[in-house]
């Protein structure tokens, strides 16, 4: 027969479910045109694999679109599966048509940014060590994007 609490003392309460997140704070986006795209990588192996087309949905753990309602505040927040390292790109599709547009030389022509202020170069995009962070376990990563334009 279970034994009633001692007065005074609350029960204990139900544990509370753990949320592993990413939230994403993106400005500087030079207008309101079209959409704000993010790609989330968890894996060297998939980050900017194809640097002709480092914007490809292919391999990405998480991508998405959302509106840019505010030029200097556009925010996602992303529900991870579990702890790791991350890594985040985001794109200002200016005429949404899915992809980030680039030159001839394959320097973006719409605006893009990257955790960690990682950038690009001649040989591509940024580096995955640049822009790689850890995210443990029931915690909520707060990632700031600036947005740069060429």
């Amino acid at each position: 027969v279970p034994s009633p609490l001692p007065s005074g003392l609350p029960p204990s309460a139900a544990p509370t479910a753990c949320v592993t997140e990413i939230r994403v704070e993106a400005e500087g986006f030079s207008n309101k045109n079209g959409v704000a795209k993010i790609w989330v990588h968890n894996s060297q192996n998939q980050w900017n694999k194809d640097k002709n087309e480092w914007d490809d949905n292919q391999g990405a753990y998480y991508t998405g679109t959302t509106s840019i309602d505010d030029v200097d505040d556009v925010q996602f927040i992303i529900t991870l599966s579990g702890a790791g390292n991350y890594g985040v790109m985001v794109g200002h599709d200016k005429n949404s048509n899915g992809d980030i547009d680039s030159n001839w030389l394959g320097i973006p022509t719409e605006g893009c940014g990257a955790s960690n202020g990682a950038s690009g170069g001649p040989n591509g995009g940024p580096s995955w060590g640049d822009a790689k962070f850890y995210v443990p376990m029931c915690a909520t990563a707060v990632v700031p994007i600036e947005m740069w334009y060429s």
